[in-house]
């Protein structure tokens, strides 16, 4: 009687129960992601919202080379991208103007401008998505995305 009861609370609370499906919901917004990136190809941050969570989409554009940091350093560059977009970044210019050495006829004056940005920020939760490479010039772009918890 008793094994007849427990099997029946049993089976009444399994209806009642779901499973996570974390693979699900992470290959849609994955193949979402794809798709905004092929309608228009860019490089930094995009902001998507998928089942009402918003999420960032960061593409990292890098020259190929078959280096083992380049992962790495893609990786990195997006924690950059996505840390100046979440905390905002500080930026300075500095205009300096010089005379190129040389006789007094072929003396050019040439201008150089130097920017520096400054950013601080944790990024966690990054997740890459692919690497694709565009077969007309010379750059391999990595995908990455994170949740936004706001």
């Amino acid at each position: 009687m008793k094994k007849i009861l427990f099997l029946l609370i049993a089976t009444t609370l399994s209806f009642f129960l779901n499973a996570q499906d974390f693979t699900g919901n992470q290959i849609s917004i994955i193949n979402f992601a794809r798709r905004v990136y092929n309608v228009e190809k860019f490089e930094g941050v995009r902001l998507i919202e998928v089942d009402n969570t918003n999420y960032a989409l960061i593409a990292v554009k890098l020259p190929k080379r078959s280096t083992p940091d380049m992962n790495t350093l893609a990786k990195t560059k997006a924690k950059v991208y996505l840390s100046q977009f979440q905390n905002g970044s500080y930026l300075s210019s500095e205009l300096i103007i010089f005379n190129a050495i040389g006789d007094s006829v072929n003396k050019k004056q040439a201008s150089q401008e130097i920017l520096k940005e400054y950013s601080s920020g944790f990024v966690k939760g990054l997740i890459a998505i692919s690497v694709t490479t565009n077969e007309s010039d010379d750059f391999i772009t990595h995908l990455y995305y994170a949740k936004l918890n706001y």
